[in-house]
C-alpha cells in the first residue's frame, strides 16, 4: 500500500514539474524554437564562441564584418539573421550599429552562410560592449548569441566633421569664397601641426592652406578661414571644393569635398591696368565719413607703400550671407613694416578680417587682407559706404573706400 502511495505521489510530482516547466517554457519562448544550429560565427575573419571575449582589436570608425554559418534542421521560411550592438546613445536610424539578412527559405540538413557588416561610429564611447547575433523566423523564440568585445580608438585618427562655406552655396566670379573646416580628433593622442589645404577642381591656382597647431584627443575644432579667390573669368557652373588634411607627421590623411556654384561676375573680366595716383583722401582719419569709391588708390611715393583695394559695389542681403572686400599692401621700402587695418564705426553690418587686422609685410612683399561684411537683419535697405584706414605705427598710409547695396531678405 505504501509503495502504491509513493508511486502515485511520484507521478503527481512529475506531472506538476512538467506543467510548471511547460508554463515556464511558454512564458520564455512565446513560440517554438527555430530548428537552426549555429555552426560558427566569425568576426573580421576570426572565429568566436558564445560569450567568449573577442581578441581582435576593434577601433572606432571601422567596419565589423560578421560571418554566420548555420544549419537548418527543418524546412523554414523567412529566417532573419541579425547582428547588433546596444548601448550606443545615437543608436537609431542610419546611425544604428546593426545589420540584418533574411533567408527566404531553408531546407533541412543544409548549411547556409550569412554575411553581415556594421560600421562602428567614430564617436562611439570607448568601452566594453556585447555583440549580439540573433536568429528567428516569424513565430519562433529569439535565439541570441552574445560575444564580448572592447571598442577602443586608434592612436592617430582625425576626421573631417564638416566643411562650412561662406557664401554657403553660390559665389560670383571675381569674388572670394571662405571655407572653414571642422575637425575632430577621434584618436587617442594629441595631434600637432595639422595641415589643412583647400583646392577647387577646374580652377588652377585657386587654393588655400592653413595649419592647426594642436588638436587634443576627442576634441573638435574649426580651422581658421581659408580664402579662395574665384577668378573673374571663371565659367559659371558647379565646382567641387576639395579639402585634404595631413597629420601624424604627414603619415596620415583625411579628405572630403563639397560642391558650390559660381555665378556670373558683376562686371566682365578685363586686363588689369597700372593704377594711377589720385589725390590723397580728403578725410583719411575718419572711417565713418568715407570718400566716394574710386579706382584703387596709391599713397604718396615717399611712403614706400602701395595700397590697392577692390572698389566695386557689393550686394548684401539683410541678415543673410555677405560679401568680401579686399585690400592689398605692398611694401616698397627696405625694412619690414607692420600695418593695422581699422574699419570701425560700421553699425549696419558685422565685419570680419582675414587673416586679421594686423599684418607684417616684408620689403618687396605684398599681402592681402580680406574684409567680410555681413548685413544685419535690421540694416536699412539702400546704399551704405564704409572705409578701412591703413596705419603703420601712428601714420595713416592709405584709406580703402567701399560701397554696399543692401537688399531685403
Amino acid at each position: 500500500m505504501k509503495k502504491s502511495l509513493s508511486a502515485a505521489f511520484g507521478i503527481i510530482m512529475v506531472m506538476i514539474v512538467a506543467v510548471i516547466s511547460a508554463a515556464a517554457a511558454q512564458a520564455d519562448n512565446f513560440g517554438y524554437t527555430p530548428g537552426v544550429d549555429v555552426l560558427y560565427v566569425k568576426v573580421n575573419g576570426d572565429e568566436v564562441s558564445d560569450n567568449q571575449t573577442i581578441r581582435t582589436n576593434f577601433e572606432r570608425d571601422q567596419t565589423m564584418d560578421i560571418t554566420v554559418k548555420l544549419r537548418s534542421n527543418v524546412n523554414l521560411e523567412n529566417v532573419e539573421v541579425s547582428a547588433f550592438i546596444s548601448g550606443y546613445k545615437y543608436n537609431s536610424g542610419d546611425d544604428k550599429i546593426s545589420d540584418v539578412q533574411v533567408l527566404q527559405a531553408t531546407d533541412a540538413n543544409v548549411d547556409y552562410i550569412v554575411k553581415l557588416s556594421m560600421k562602428v561610429p567614430a564617436i562611439v564611447d570607448k568601452d566594453d560592449y556585447k555583440l549580439r547575433v540573433s536568429i528567428a523566423d516569424r513565430y519562433s523564440s529569439l535565439a541570441v548569441f552574445n560575444y564580448n568585445l572592447k571598442i577602443d580608438s586608434p592612436a592617430d585618427e582625425v576626421s573631417i566633421k564638416d566643411i562650412i562655406l561662406n557664401p554657403s552655396e553660390k559665389v560670383k566670379a571675381g569674388r572670394s569664397l571662405i571655407a572653414d573646416v571642422r575637425l575632430k580628433n577621434v584618436g587617442s593622442i594629441t595631434e600637432d601641426d595639422i595641415k589643412i589645404k583647400a583646392t577647387v577642381d577646374g580652377l588652377d591656382g585657386v587654393e588655400a592652406t592653413k595649419y592647426m597647431d594642436s588638436l587634443d584627443a576627442d576634441e573638435t575644432k574649426t580651422s581658421e578661414d581659408l580664402l579662395l579667390r574665384i577668378p573673374a573669368n571663371a565659367k559659371p557652373g558647379i565646382y567641387t571644393l576639395n579639402v585634404d588634411v595631413d597629420y601624424n607627421n604627414d603619415h596620415s590623411s583625411a579628405s572630403d569635398s563639397i560642391e558650390f556654384e559660381v555665378l556670373p561676375g558683376d562686371v566682365p573680366a578685363s586686363t588689369p591696368t597700372t593704377p594711377t595716383t589720385p589725390t590723397a583722401p580728403t578725410n583719411p582719419t575718419n572711417p565713418t565719413n568715407p570718400t566716394t569709391p574710386t579706382n584703387p588708390t596709391t599713397p604718396a611715393a615717399s611712403d614706400n607703400v602701395l595700397i590697392n583695394y577692390d572698389a566695386n559695389s557689393k550686394v548684401l542681403t539683410q541678415g543673410e550671407g555677405g560679401a568680401i572686400y579686399s585690400v592689398s599692401i605692398a611694401n616698397q621700402g627696405t625694412s619690414a613694416k607692420s600695418f593695422v587695418i581699422d574699419a570701425s564705426g560700421v553699425d549696419w553690418a558685422t565685419l570680419r578680417m582675414s587673416p586679421g587686422n594686423l599684418v607684417v609685410v616684408n620689403p618687396g612683399e605684398t599681402k592681402a587682407v580680406y574684409i567680410y561684411a555681413s548685413a544685419k537683419e535690421d540694416a536699412t535697405v539702400g546704399t551704405h559706404d564704409f572705409s578701412a584706414v591703413i596705419k603703420s605705427g601712428n601714420s595713416v598710409v592709405g584709406t580703402a573706400s567701399y560701397r554696399s547695396d543692401i537688399r531685403l531678405l
